[in-house]
């Protein structure tokens, strides 16, 4: 064992320190690749225990929750419940996102309005007051005292507030004036929402929203062994009794495939730096081939030489991890805001608080550099092994020569890439693409397996071509590949991977920003929008005031699409019924359709279901498909829906479904109006500036008449809004995808090196023969440019082919959704002609180095 350790520190790190450079190059992969995975994976996982803790805070020690949808619970079936011998406590429970009223309401941020019952509570949810008489009045001034409430110390540090203070507030009803109570202490409920929360009494919580006898939601725990059925019976129509995990479960499985995704691209980045390891181990193995040969003479076994080469790769690894230690803290933050807002924007709306960087988080990230710089390490530790003492002596290349891949190997290859379309077309295991990653990593394996073999077959009818079009450096590159195709054809896989993995993405990225854009244009249509302030946040719960739209509808200008949207929920599936006027819609946009026809749920005939449009998520992860006939209470009213289509649509927090206004006006006979969207209905020749100018007119009279309670927002500006979180959803993976190709252009240039020390008798033997330095070189240039095209080439085949199954396969049994196809030829273009210039200027090195050493070298060495 002493002996082992003293080979390990003296030969392998003493030639790791020689080289300098080539080990840097490996370090700085590691260290990139391993930085980025383990801040991913904690800025993702550290969003999701936090949003799973807020809602536990709230959701407290209940069993089951009692909800009816954005209409609320009669506070009269309180009483009911409470007597229940089955029920151990009730509470209610009511909530709004407000937005404190400063003169700068641009730079403020909404938090969270909890209305409870004092006294109920206590059974649910643990929360109080701080205990100093400057700080806080107490329960009894908090029920007692008209819009008393108590805030949290981070929202009093951040609104300067304190016992005594008054605050205006604004939601989608009227405003309202509130005082600080008091503050609660920093634990329990108190840290939910990111401590951005304010508890008040129910009483005062219904008088500042205007909800007079309503709640939210019922809370309930119940006895052991309590009879839910018989609980169930005593709900009123419309009233749903569900488990209290729900909420927090459904979040969370809708974040699931999100988090793997990611984690799959952030493992992109140590994959490309496996390569470096094999790359630098390989060179160190190949210019150390005396040292191992003498140890073989002296009576090493083949295992210490096998464990000398994978200790070697394992040092780099751990090195490496202990490198992305700085790096990790240092893009840890950046990366858990950008996942942060991401996951706030597409899946959990808000409750993701920031998450304190972990350092027992970060010995997955060890395990998994340390199997990947292992399996790195393999196969140069495999060749060592077969290394003979005459060959070694004599300087020659260690492996074994082959002329291409083995039959076995060939076959695998084969059978892996036959394999792709049936692991394609498996299932979702548990809400997860495991079959689109499977078939993935199929399309992969396969393509290094064959590579080999195609390159065998290439190399002589390449190289009589080449030779005869561009002379002899060309013709002697191109039978290399015939000689080496085994030896390079890691190389080729791990740059051919990187370059399907950006040709993929890029495909991808470019039909879904372009289907957004479409579905944009098309469905978000509108000069104008006007809808509840905050209405997203708050469910539409507020509708526009009848005052308000009666002055909209009598603008000649303008034609105003009314829509109203309310909440439903079934099953364990959340849904917005969107209900609009279909006849003005038809005339300024429209739906993109999936299967069937948007246009049959236009009109409705007053009889049977409500034609329908569902969006494409609840197809493909939930099965709802045309014919299908749906239930809902709406407004307290049981209603029939039938799927008359599958039209596109990106929300991520809910499943869309569409309906006509009149026809669920007909039914429920609810004249509300959740929001309008308007269309300016006159045509100018002046380029658009009258639109503006009249557009700008109204945005302003609407603000400073109904500013409290309305946000106004020109349509291009929302637009843009729905691409900039587009755009801002994939800038983590553009990062990912950019170190992918950085470290592979680090592994063309110790490819190419590694390529000019095993071949470097050879060289020199050229040399010796007459050949110019300008030859020598030229032949170099030629084996990276060949390495460099024949790897686009086969990186293009495959990405598109990888491409198909992330738009057909990952996406659509992860997010449901499939876009169409769409190609950016130029830009693609120019990616691919900046690899290839990049990898021939990584390729440098290996030239110089082409030229070391005289012709006497080889004579010396071959005649030894």
């Amino acid at each position: 064992m002493k002996f082992f350790f003293f080979l390990l520190f003296r030969i392998s790190l003493r030639h790791l320190l020689r080289q300098k450079l080539r080990t840097f190059a490996a370090l700085l992969a590691i260290a990139l690749g391993a930085s980025v995975f383990s801040s991913v994976r904690m800025a993702i996982d550290g969003a999701g225990e936090s949003f799973s803790s807020s809602v536990t805070q709230v959701t407290g020690r209940a069993d089951y929750h009692l909800t009816a949808g954005p209409e609320g619970i009669p506070e009269e079936l309180m009483a009911d419940f409470l007597h229940h011998p089955d029920v151990l406590a009730a509470a209610p429970f009511s909530s709004v996102y407000v937005l404190p009223d400063r003169q700068d309401k641009q730079g403020e941020r909404p938090f969270l309005l909890m209305g409870l019952d004092p006294f109920l509570d206590t059974s649910f949810r643990q929360w109080e007051p701080v205990s100093s008489e400057e700080d806080s009045g107490g329960i009894s001034e908090l029920v007692t005292r008209p819009g008393a409430m108590l805030v949290t110390r981070s929202l009093a540090r951040r609104l300067d507030l304190g016992h005594g203070d008054s605050l205006r507030i604004l939601h989608g009803g009227k405003p309202a004036d509130m005082f600080v109570a008091g503050i609660l202490e920093e634990k329990g409920l108190a840290l939910a929402e990111g401590g951005g929360l304010a508890l008040c009494d129910m009483a005062t919580f219904q008088e500042s929203t205007g909800r007079y006898g309503l709640v939210d939601r019922m809370d309930l725990r119940l006895h052991a062994g309590a009879d839910i059925m018989a609980l169930e019976a005593m709900l009123p129509s419309g009233v749903q009794m569900q488990p209290a995990t729900v909420f927090r479960d459904t979040g969370l499985s809708m974040v699931k495939a999100y988090r793997m995704n990611l984690l799959v691209m952030g493992f992109v980045s140590l994959f490309v730096g496996m390569f470096l390891v094999y790359s630098v181990v390989a060179l160190n193995a190949a210019s150390r081939s005396r040292e191992v040969a003498m140890l073989r003479a002296m009576g090493a076994a083949k295992a210490s030489i096998f464990l000398l080469f994978i200790t070697e790769g394992l040092l780099l690894g751990i090195m490496g991890w202990l490198f992305s230690l700085p790096l990790t803290l240092l893009a840890y933050p950046f990366l858990q805001d950008g996942v942060g807002k991401t996951l706030e924007t597409l899946f959990f709306g808000k409750g993701v608080a920031a998450h304190a960087f972990r350092f027992k988080d970060l010995w997955l990230t060890l395990a998994l550099t340390l199997f990947v710089a292992a399996i790195a390490a393999l196969y140069p530790a495999l060749q060592a092994t077969s290394v003979s003492a005459k060959r070694a002596m004599a300087a020659r290349d260690f492996s074994v020569r082959k002329p291409g891949a083995g039959k076995p190997a060939v076959l695998a290859g084969f059978g892996l890439l036959a394999a792709v379309p049936l692991f394609a077309g498996l299932p979702a295991l548990d809400g997860l693409p495991m079959g689109g990653y499977l078939a993935a990593f199929s399309l992969f394996g396969g393509t290094a397996l064959i590579l080999p073999w195609v390159l065998a077959r290439l190399g002589p009818g390449m190289a009589l071509f080449l030779g005869r079009s561009f002379g002899v450096s060309a013709f002697l590159a191109a039978r290399q590949f015939r000689e080496s195709g085994g030896r390079i054809a890691l190389a080729a896989g791990a740059l051919t991977t990187a370059v399907a993995l950006f040709v993929a993405l890029s495909l991808m990225i470019t039909s879904f920003r372009e289907t957004v854009r479409l579905w944009v244009d098309q469905s978000i249509s509108g000069d104008l929008f006007i809808r509840s302030k905050m209405a997203e946040l708050n469910d539409y719960r507020y509708p526009l005031s009848a005052e308000l739209v009666a002055q909209i509808e009598k603008l000649p200008s303008w034609d105003a699409l009314g829509y109203r949207r309310v909440k439903l929920e079934k099953n364990g599936l959340v849904f917005d019924l969107e209900a609009m006027d279909m006849d003005i819609l038809s005339r300024y946009g429209g739906f993109l359709d999936v299967t069937g026809n948007s246009s049959d749920a236009y009109f409705y005939s007053g009889h049977g279901p409500i034609p329908l449009l569902v969006s494409e998520p609840a197809l493909h992860l939930h099965g709802l498909d045309k014919g299908q006939i749906l239930d809902f209470y709406v407004d307290g009213v049981f209603l029939q829906f039938e799927v008359k289509a599958i039209v596109r649509d990106f929300r991520t927090r809910t499943l869309a479904l569409f309906c006509d206004m009149e026809a669920l006006r007909h039914q429920t006979g609810n004249q509300e109006i959740s929001g309008m969207r308007l269309f300016y209905n006159k045509s100018s020749g002046d380029g658009g500036q009258e639109k503006d100018l009249a557009l700008e007119l109204l945005r302003n009279q609407l603000l400073k008449d109904y500013g409290d309670s309305v946000d106004v927002v020109a349509g291009l500006s929302l637009r843009n809004a729905v691409l900039d979180i587009f755009d801002e959803t994939f800038a983590v993976t553009f990062v990912l995808l950019a170190m992918a190709l950085g470290i592979a252009g680090l592994g063309i240039a110790t490819t190419m090196t590694l390529r000019v020390m095993v071949e470097r008798v050879e060289l020199l033997t050229l040399r010796s023969l007459g050949a110019s330095a300008f030859q020598v070189r030229s032949m170099v240039r030629w084996e990276a440019g060949l390495l460099l095209a024949f790897s686009l080439v086969a990186g293009l085949a495959c990405g598109f082919v990888l491409s198909y199954l992330l738009i057909h396969g990952i996406n659509k049994q992860s997010f449901g959704w499939t876009f169409l196809f769409a190609l950016d030829g130029m830009n693609l273009l120019a990616g691919i002609l900046m690899i290839f210039l990049a990898g021939m200027l990584a390729a440098g090195p290996a030239m110089a180095l082409a030229l070391r050493g005289s012709p006497a070298e080889a004579l010396r060495e071959g005649a030894s």
